[in-house]
């Protein structure tokens, strides 16, 4: 015996979680359950079982009657035979006839496509109690669970005699409410109640009441309703959270269930994290936090769940990797390396002893970023020497800010100092200068200025590594030559010098324009620079810009500007700014001028606008004194705040920007200026042009031959769309031709809808409607009309007649769409009911149609009659009559008498022949004479 082992597998991805569970496939077999005596009269319940650890895969699609005669589901049926959407087939109105009937289900394995019929074939007796019996339930079902928007079947199994009627309740509190007659979602058929759609409120019980003439039954039934559990997370889609920020992801659940409370579980890329709380918190979010976030819950019947993607947001760089500290001897070579990360990614510069690295041939760097994101930027030394010797530094850098390391890369070897640039600082500043000596073992670093030994006032400072502090630098004190020198243990040295200039920064005298300046004043101002090291450079700027032609600028000396206006105009109006500039660093200064003048606003427009572009439009005050006041109207009142209107606004303009422009925005805007002398006012007006969109787009249809048809067609837009109808008349693309307005059975109205009536054969095919406003390419939408045509005898009635004893064929071919079926009715009896061996159906699909035979062999007197086909499809049905006569020769006449006689003429009468084999077409009448009688 082999033993199975069966496991949930999980698998994630982007768009969320994939659950597979491993079935074994086992043999089972279907049987019939059901009650094997039935009252006649009353309804036999079949059921078909399904062994447990296979029902869940398991559909029942079909039962099947004598083999051959198939069973389909449906949710409305009051006919002798039900089979209701759970599986059960309902055998109405039970007689003597369905005793005779066998009956096996079918069903389907919806994991494997493979269908099955049951072992045995159930057959039931009738039976006819002589005595009557009130009702009695076949089976009692307490309580019934449905998902939302599914269908409800609940059963009132009952027998009883006479059988009994059946009555469906809703019970409210105390009081029993009988259902309405007209509802097309809760509706009785037969012994059951149907619930289509089921929604919340239907939830509650549902009382059965079976009553005859011998007793009444109750019986109850607890419909719960479920619906599926949901789950969102918030926040939803993408979170990007900042490194060591804080993320609280909430999961939300919903859904009704008797066996909630569900269970929550949280996943991050498939695997368990966290308790399965209701919110899943990270205070501090590091990198390695990124990731899929899944809240999978479960319940004992359903599981549900929902994802989100964190994102890292801005990272400081971090150093993943850093070199070490290293001491060697001079020869082979070096690698140092630095790793590290950030968002957005960082990059790495390299310096040694705080200068750049050497220009060299035995230095390579090299700096490269991984698929994660990493970078990675290593120095390569080949040869290694003494003079490479000293504190190495890796620095990245992004946006967000800097990390650095340094460590010591010492060569063993005599004291070396690589040649140190000449180096400006800023007066009043701090200055840090690093000594760049290599060579180790080194005993001493020191630093002279003119001969002297640092540091010679509290200004100045000497770390343990050799770095010189200046605090705030001096210009004659600190400027001049220094000297470091490094020594070993052996008094071996090395000394480079480092040239210094101090250079005093640029300082401007504050200065202004007057206030009450007006058009033709005149106006200037001058820019003295009282402090800063020549060589100095002076400029002035308007408004960020070069200064106007019209306005003088004079150089007076070395450490002064003027700037004059002979007659003031609007446009000097504006901010002036005066820049001092040395090798040291740049002073400003800067002062408003006004030009009190009125305003006066620029024209403006909108252009030609489409519904969902973006526009913006800006009223500038070309002329007018401060302070200045701008507003917007629409339409002569403030701007609506439910148009979403953006208003951008400076000192002399203000942006009026519609993200999207809709139909709402169309009007008259109107920008106002305003000083305390006076205001000004532009209006524009907006149109915006919208493309035509459906109201109603048209759809397929499919209808029955000489019914009506509706097609709706529908748009909208600025202008208002035209709607033009055609019909597709090719194969070729864009053969089409139009509609009349009123042609064959064809109406457009104004609104565009095409009403097609009666509809014929003819009207099957395509047809567009074309939406256009000149706005865009316009809508168009091409719909089918598919004509379904019921069944149709040509000839509805005909005769046919036969000698006793030969064969006869009758025949009935109808035309119309399949598929269809004929079956065949004699006296209004249907067939097979009634079949004899010397009766032979035979149905045979031609083309258009279907043709059925009825072949009778040995034709007897009691073949004649009226035989009826019915054809059907599922567009509608027809009846052909034939007439069959089955002749025969006449029997003899009964009671030849003499009515009368004459001596010209003698009158007889008889009596017709007994039976009726065939009418008697004619009577022969012979007579001999007496004399010859004899």
């Amino acid at each position: 015996m082999k033993t199975y082992r069966i496991s949930n597998l999980l698998r994630h991805s982007r768009t969320g979680l994939c659950f597979c569970s491993a079935v074994v496939l086992q043999y089972y077999e279907l049987q019939v359950y059901y009650n094997r005596n039935v009252i006649r009269g009353n309804t036999a319940v079949l059921k078909c079982t399904i062994p447990s650890f296979v029902r869940e895969y398991i559909t029942v699609t079909s039962w099947v009657q004598d083999s051959k005669f198939n069973i389909y589901p449906t949710t409305k049926g009051e006919g002798k035979y039900h089979m209701l959407p759970s599986g059960e087939l309902l055998i109405r109105r039970v007689d003597d006839e369905d005793k005779f009937r066998s009956y096996q289900c079918r069903a389907v394995n919806r994991l494997t496509g493979t269908t099955l019929l049951s072992g045995g074939r159930a057959k039931f007796s009738v039976t006819d109690p002589p005595v009557a019996s009130a009702p009695r339930p076949l089976e009692k079902q307490a309580s019934m669970q449905v998902r939302k928007d599914q269908t409800a079947v609940l059963p009132c199994y009952v027998e009883g005699n006479p059988p009994p009627a059946i009555r469906w309740f809703r019970q409210d509190h105390h009081q029993l409410r009988a259902l309405a007659e007209a509802d097309d979602r809760i509706y009785r058929a037969g012994e059951c109640l149907i619930i289509q759609h089921v929604v919340e409120s239907d939830a509650g019980r549902w009382v059965c009441v079976a009553n005859n003439t011998a007793g009444v039954e109750r019986m109850d039934v607890v419909l719960h309703v479920t619906s599926p559990l949901n789950v969102v997370i918030q926040p939803s889609g993408q979170l990007t959270v900042d490194v060591g920020g804080k993320a609280t992801l909430t999961c939300h659940v919903s859904g009704s269930s008797p066996h909630l409370p569900a269970t929550r579980t949280w996943l991050k890329d498939g695997h368990v994290v966290g308790p399965g709380g209701e919110a899943l918190v990270l205070e501090k979010v590091q990198r390695e936090d990124a990731g899929m976030y899944q809240c999978l819950v479960r319940s004992e019947d359903d599981s549900a769940q929902s994802s989100v993607q964190l994102r890292l947001g801005a990272a400081h760089p971090q150093l993943l990797y850093k070199f070490i500290y290293q001491t060697m001897q001079p020869g082979p070579p070096v690698s140092l390396k630095c790793i590290a990360t950030g968002n957005p990614t960082p990059h790495i510069t390299w310096h040694l002893d705080g200068f750049p690295l050497p220009q060299s041939d035995r230095f390579v760097i090299g700096q490269y970023v991984t698929l994660h994101g990493d970078v990675i930027s290593h120095v390569n030394i080949s040869n290694v020497q003494v003079e490479d010797g000293g504190i190495y530094r890796c620095t990245a850098t992004n946006r967000v800010g800097e990390v650095s390391h340094s460590a010591d890369m010492r060569v063993y070897g005599l004291p070396y100092i690589r040649p140190m640039p000449n180096m400006s600082a800023v007066a009043g500043e701090r200055l840090y200068v690093a000594c760049p000596v290599a060579g180790y073992p080194i005993e001493s670093i020191v630093w002279q200025k003119d001969g002297r030994r640092l540091p010679l006032n509290r200004r100045q400072h000497i770390f343990p590594n050799g770095t010189l502090l200046l605090e705030n630098v001096q210009g004659d004190p600190d400027r001049g030559i220094y000297r470091c020198t490094a020594s070993n243990k052996q008094g071996r040295t090395a000394t480079q010098t480092l040239p210094l200039n101090v250079i005093a920064p640029p300082k401007i005298s504050p200065f202004a324009f007057q206030m009450d300046l007006h058009l033709g004043n005149r106006a200037g101002v001058q820019c003295l620079v009282t402090n800063g090291d020549l060589p100095l450079t002076i400029e002035w700027r308007k408004d960020g810009g070069p200064v106007d032609m019209d306005v003088s600028v004079q150089q007076l000396g070395e450490f002064t500007s003027s700037l004059s206006i002979d007659s003031l105009r609007p446009h000097h109006a504006g901010n002036y700014t005066c820049l001092a500039t040395n090798s040291a660093a740049q002073a400003s200064h800067s002062s408003r001028l006004l030009v009190n003048v009125p305003p006066r606003i620029g024209p403006f427009t909108f252009g030609e606008l489409i519904e969902g572009v973006r526009t913006q439009v800006q009223c500038v005050i070309q002329a007018g004194d401060p302070p200045l006041t701008l507003r917007w109207l629409k339409d002569g009142v403030t701007l609506p705040p439910e148009l979403g209107i953006q208003v951008m606004q400076d000192d002399f303009s203000s942006t009026l920007a519609i993200p999207r422009v809709s139909r709402a925005h169309a009007g008259n805007y109107t920008c106002i200026a305003g000083n305390p002398a006076k205001t000004a006012s532009v209006t524009a007006q907006l149109v915006v042009s919208v493309p035509p969109r459906w109201v109603l787009e048209p759809r397929d249809r499919n209808v029955t031959r000489d019914d009506s048809v509706i097609f709706h067609c529908q748009a909208e837009g600025f202008p208002t769309p035209t709607l033009t109808w055609r019909k597709v008349i090719g194969r070729q693309p864009n053969e089409y031709q139009d509609l009349s307005i009123h042609g064959r059975g064809v109406q457009i109205f104004p609104n565009g809808t095409l009403l097609i009536q009666p509809v014929l054969q003819e009207h099957q095919g395509q047809y567009l409607c074309e939406a256009i406003n000149g706005v865009g390419a316009g809508l168009s939408a091409v719909v089918s009309l598919i004509v379904h045509v019921p069944p149709e005898f040509e000839v509805k009635s005909a005769q046919s007649s036969v000698r006793r004893g030969s064969s006869q064929t009758l025949q009935c071919q109808a035309i119309g769409d399949g598929p269809m079926s004929i079956e065949w009715q004699r006296e209004g009896v249907r067939f097979p009911a009634l079949l004899q061996p010397r009766y032979e159906v035979k149905g045979t699909p031609v083309k258009g149609g279907y043709l059925s035979e009825l072949h009778i062999t040995d034709t007897a007197k009691s073949d004649s009659g009226t035989f009826t086909c019915i054809a059907k499809n599922p567009y509608g049905r027809a009846e052909r009559i034939v007439h069959l006569q089955v002749q025969d020769a006449p029997g003899q006449p009964q009671d030849l008498r003499v009515v009368d006689t004459s001596s010209r003429s003698v009158q007889l009468a008889w009596l017709a022949p007994r039976d009726d084999r065939s009418p008697v077409l004619q009577y022969v009448v012979q007579y001999q004479q007496e004399s010859n009688s004899r």
